[in-house]
């Protein structure tokens, strides 16, 4: 990507489109979106527009670029992009690692199928974060050694279901 006057205020995602997941949107009725005789609900409808835009697609997102460091994602993330995106081989070597450190690590390997989106940082977009496990796990926030007390203090702690005899 060309260096250019707002380039540090450009953020490069990088990541891979989804191949299953697809944008479907509903026509727009006649007052605009859910709104009705104002319009929509929201002020300027930013992210309907980028949902409705062509091209528009979910990626899942392995790490950023930002001032010409490389941030690696905890976890990859999905997140809304436009287009194909360019070659992430191109773009990634004039990256430096944040920390230093191997510029590779934490970038899914081969460089080859990986692409990069160039967004303001000003710009609205959609994050989702994924996470699989049964049920049970999902609904208590992935947490499987919940704790089963009710307050815990400095020496003492209060237990649901304990019952005095």
């Amino acid at each position: 990507m060309p260096e250019t006057l707002l380039s540090p205020s450009n953020i490069l995602l990088f990541g891979r489109v989804l191949e299953d997941l697809v944008i479907r949107t509903q026509p727009k009725d006649k007052a605009g979106s859910k709104g009705g005789e104002g319009g929509s609900l929201g002020t300027s409808g930013q992210l309907e527009q980028q949902l409705r835009s062509e091209g528009a697609a979910f990626a899942r997102i392995y790490g950023y670029g930002q001032n010409g460091l490389y941030h690696v994602l905890p976890r990859p993330a999905l997140f809304l992009v436009h287009g194909q995106g360019e070659p992430a081989s191109r773009v990634h070597s004039g990256l430096g690692r944040e920390g230093g450190g191997d510029q590779t690590q934490g970038i899914p390997m081969p460089l080859d199928d990986l692409r990069v989106w160039s967004y303001d940082k000003a710009d609205y977009s959609i994050r989702m974060n994924m996470q699989s496990g049964t049920v049970e796990q999902l609904l208590q926030g992935g947490s499987r050694s919940r704790s089963r007390r009710g307050m815990s203090m400095r020496g003492m702690s209060i237990n649901n279901n304990s019952t005095k005899e």
